[in-house]
């Protein structure tokens, strides 16, 4: 009886090693995954990033990561698991209506064995795969939603588990503050190149403001303009046309870039006359 009961000590303490061993394992998993979302500041990068190791830390087959703009709308919808036949079947992406809507206002994760009996669920879209088990978390943060992540169908058939939830509610904290990182970066580098911009086109008025003062010949200042204009539009081509006010004829002065004949087939406008004496009579640019 002694040694039985021996026995059953030592099986029961071989399976609580096992166990921790188990647990250890998807806890660093689950770090390895975190790191790896949060190694890049390239946000789309770090989006499909997100949903793939959601994934593959719940073994879902498909995985769908959503973020949400100011105005509720979906703004960003990545996937995993989908094949571009099935994309391009399927469509657009979902408005965020239905559960994946709900799901948003719960603030809660959602674990479902079959998804479709759910009393959101609207249903699937023609030419979406069936999907049974449902498991979704918000990333939320603060009081914000910034997204949410939808994992559907684990592995084998089986449903996601309590473990399953509690790790992609840790993950999706993490998830969180990649998204976060990565936007607030984009939009530094966005900020950047705008007063990059700015200075560029500073800079280009400061010689053309330089070359007006240091020459009274106006074929010179032209001449040298235009190049700098073309330089900052980014146009092909352009044209200077001035108005000789006794006459109320506007003449083309300088060129710059492809053909004149590609702009117009003459030299001269009257005012209110094609596009340049329309531009003069009504003192507005057009566009």
């Amino acid at each position: 009886m002694g040694e039985a009961t021996q026995i059953d000590r030592d099986r029961e303490i071989q399976n609580l090693h096992e166990e921790i061993f188990r647990l250890l394992g998807r806890f660093s998993q689950l770090s390895n995954l975190a790191l790896r979302i949060l190694s890049t500041l390239d946000l789309p990068t770090v989006l499909q990033e997100v949903v793939d190791a959601a994934c593959e830390l719940t073994q879902a087959r498909y995985g769908a990561l959503a973020v949400f703009a100011q105005d509720d709308r979906i703004q960003h919808f990545i996937t995993n698991g989908l094949t571009n036949e099935e994309i391009t079947s399927i469509g657009d992406p979902p408005k965020g209506t239905g559960l994946l809507g709900w799901l948003r206002q719960l603030h809660q994760p959602l674990r479902l064995a079959n998804l479709s009996q759910h009393p959101q669920a609207t249903g699937f879209p023609p030419g979406h795969p069936h999907m049974t088990t449902f498991l979704g978390v918000p990333l939320r943060l603060g009081q914000e939603t910034l997204g949410a992540l939808y994992l559907t169908e684990k592995a084998d058939g089986q449903e996601f588990t309590q473990e399953d939830q509690d790790l992609l509610v840790l993950f999706a904290a993490q998830a969180t503050m990649a998204i976060r990182n990565a936007w607030m970066h984009q939009q530094s580098q966005a900020h950047l190149e705008e007063a990059e911009r700015i200075a560029k086109d500073i800079r280009a008025l400061h010689d053309l403001t330089r070359l007006a003062v240091s020459t009274l010949d106006l074929e010179e200042v032209l001449e040298e303009s235009l190049p700098v204009v073309l330089d900052r539009t980014k146009a092909e081509a352009a044209e200077v046309w001035l108005l000789d006010p006794a006459k109320g004829v506007l003449e083309l002065k300088a060129h710059k870039g492809g053909p004149p004949e590609a702009f117009f087939q003459r030299q001269h406008f009257r005012v209110g006359e094609g596009i340049p004496g329309t531009a003069i009579a009504n003192l507005q640019p057009i566009v």
